[in-house]
């Protein structure tokens, strides 16, 4: 009789599993289709040949043949494509999913009318999404390795590329102050997500570099905080709106590796009216005097001149505990002009 009980019990545990399962399969579908149409309204347009579930009974996988996934603006279309895409969750943690590509991932921008003025490869595209019980991610990231492109400059490539986002909770977002050097309205809007960017062995396109740095782009990393929250909607409407409402995007840490040089900042940045960047950042640079020799010999300058130049510079550096010298100044975008202290140096388009 203590076995009959058992049996009973473990066919009723397999069973209500099983229609569990099937349950979260049907409901994948649905949603699946249900996204599709909503985000449309959006300027969000996602295309299949197909979508499987699968998995039981362990796991939850989708895996979608020729997806295309295309983020449709006024000014152009970026769509996300690969032969494949395949996604997993544990039936008992729908909320975090893991997708990657199977094949490479396909990046492509295109204006209104014309060919595409960019287009990207990566070789491997990988992410984790972890959903929060209103519908929005939590934490994100996206890995691609082996990316390759073109674009109006000319071919480009990076070994590695990374993206990391994490939504703050209300207790961090009260009490997360804003960078220093923030120059942009309202810094005071309590900040939304944490946002990492990192890009290893960039190569930039033939002839858009200076010489004496060289195509090469060793690291780049970029960590920052996106104050106000991102409404739905269109690109271009969504920005207005976010800034509208004090939106500002705090660098908190910006490295770059660059041939001899290193630079390091931090400040704020988001948009005026005319939609041209605005904001006010500390840059620090280091490996100056080395940038100096190399310049100094490919350009012919007076040793005069560099000599003169190199006391300037000097004068302006500074000495960190580990003793790394490097030379600051502030770097700011207001009215539709790049400033260098209270020196204009060039004018700085919008960005739509």
């Amino acid at each position: 009789m203590r076995y009959f009980v058992l049996a009973a019990v473990l066919v009723v545990m397999v069973g209500g599993y099983t229609a569990y399962w099937f349950t979260l399969a049907t409901a994948t579908e649905d949603g699946i289709v249900a996204w599709q149409e909503a985000a449309r309204s959006d300027g969000v347009v996602l295309r299949h040949r197909g979508v499987a579930v699968g998995g039981y009974p362990f796991r939850l996988e989708v895996t979608m043949e020729a997806p295309s996934l295309s983020f449709e603006e006024a000014g152009g279309t970026t769509t996300l494509s690969a032969d494949e895409a395949f996604a997993v969750a544990q039936p008992w943690q729908p909320d975090h999913i893991l997708a990657r590509s199977i094949g490479p991932l396909r990046i492509d921008w295109r204006p209104p009318e014309g060919a595409p003025a960019a287009a990207a490869e990566a070789n491997e595209a990988e992410a984790s999404l972890r959903i929060g019980a209103d519908g929005r991610i939590d934490r994100g990231a996206v890995d691609l390795h082996a990316i390759r492109g073109e674009s109006a400059a000319g071919a480009f490539s990076a070994a590695r590329g990374q993206v990391h986002l994490r939504r703050l909770p209300p207790d961090a977002q009260a009490s997360r102050e804003p960078a220093d050097g923030a120059g942009a309205p309202d810094a005071a809007v309590p900040p939304v997500y944490d946002a990492a960017i990192q890009i290893d062995l960039l190569q930039l396109p033939d002839g858009s570099a200076p010489p004496e740095l060289g195509r090469e782009v060793q690291d780049l990393d970029l960590f920052a905080t996106l104050r106000g929250d991102w409404p739905a909607g269109p690109f271009p409407a969504a920005l207005a709106s976010w800034r509208d409402a004090g939106g500002v995007v705090d660098v908190t840490d910006l490295k770059l590796a660059w041939g001899p040089t290193t630079l390091t900042s931090e400040g704020s940045i988001t948009v005026d009216e005319a939609m041209r960047p605005l904001g006010a950042f500390t840059v620090r640079i280091g490996g100056y005097d080395r940038l100096l020799e190399i310049v100094g010999a490919a350009r012919r300058i007076d040793g005069t001149q560099m000599a003169l130049l190199k006391l300037l510079l000097d004068s302006m550096s500074r000495t960190d505990a580990q003793g790394n010298t490097s030379v600051q100044f502030p770097v700011s975008a207001q009215d539709g002009r790049l400033f260098l202290g209270p020196i204009s140096l060039m004018p700085v388009p919008p960005l739509l």
